[in-house]
């Protein structure tokens, strides 16, 4: 894990490249000006130079840090900008006031000033950030699936229109129907409730099927304006899911076994009010068919 000084030490050896390649770029641009080739040199200043840098290199770090640990959940480790934007952000010291006032300065009074950014950020902050944030990352990624499963299942309304009930030997969830219009919204989603519906039939060992694969296939394939799934249309029939489709609405219907590896998966990982909610309600019970 990067520590405070590893941190710092490789964004200053970047920022000294970074004013070494400033001063050649301004140079190339005033020399092609005295040619007679008029260019626009339109460097940024160099508070901006600093943050920028800092900021690349941290977000990249996070980003290799966040690949690491976060077990192909959607978390994210993430540094608050506020803490290496200490020139031009909310946290801005007036020790750097005259870093933009656009006087010559020498290399070696550029470096000084490297030095003085590098001394204004919380290095120490930013590495605890990170190892708190690794540390946790994989159990905030399973409770953020788990609140993606709840709000796309609609299972926190269950005094709503479309609130979960039981029928015959099936727990169903409705979803509202989509068409082409908002295709490339609902196949992120998709997508996402996929992988949540991965992960809980390789925890519980069982398998879902095909159903979801075939229905975001389905989905893809619109292609005209308004266009939707045809209704009456049932994907992953028979199987522990299937995905009913009606002009209005979209069903998922769950096998007990299914939706018992759900609720399993709901209760580990941060959604257990909304189970024991869900388990309350007369509205899972048998209902006409």
């Amino acid at each position: 894990m990067p520590t405070a000084e590893s941190i710092k030490s490789a964004i200053k050896s970047k920022l000294l490249e970074m004013l070494v390649s400033r001063r050649e770029f301004l140079g190339h641009g005033n020399s092609l000006s005295s040619l007679g080739v008029h260019v626009r040199v339109d460097c940024p200043y160099l508070s901006t130079c600093f943050e920028s840098v800092a900021k690349d290199h941290i977000q990249n770090l996070c980003r290799e840090l966040t690949l690491k640990h976060a077990e192909d959940t959607p978390a994210k480790i993430e540094i608050d900008p506020d803490l290496y934007c200490v020139l031009t952000g909310r946290g801005t010291r007036r020790a750097f006031s005259s870093v933009d006032n656009g006087e010559s300065r020498s290399l070696d009074d550029e470096k000084l000033l490297v030095d003085q950014f590098l001394d204004a950020v919380d290095f120490g902050c930013i590495a605890d950030q990170i190892h708190i944030q690794a540390a946790s990352l994989n159990s905030t990624g399973l409770a953020l699936i788990a609140r993606l499963i709840v709000d796309k299942l609609n299972l926190a309304h269950l005094n709503g229109h479309r609130r979960p009930i039981k029928r015959g030997s099936r727990l169903i969830c409705e979803t509202w129907a989509f068409n082409y219009f908002n295709n490339h919204t609902v196949l992120s989603e998709l997508n996402s409730i996929r992988d949540a519906f991965n992960r809980i039939s390789k925890e519980a060992g069982i398998g879902l099927g095909v159903a979801f694969d075939d229905y975001i296939t389905a989905a893809a394939n619109l292609r005209y304006d308004r266009e939707k799934i045809p209704s009456r249309t049932v994907f992953g029939k028979g199987g522990h899911l299937e995905v009913h489709c009606f002009k209005d609405k979209h069903e998922y219907r769950f096998s007990q076994p299914a939706f018992d590896a759900l609720i399993a998966f709901l209760t580990l990982n941060g959604a257990s009010e909304v189970v024991a909610a869900i388990m309350e309600k007369t509205d899972l019970l048998e209902t006409a068919k």
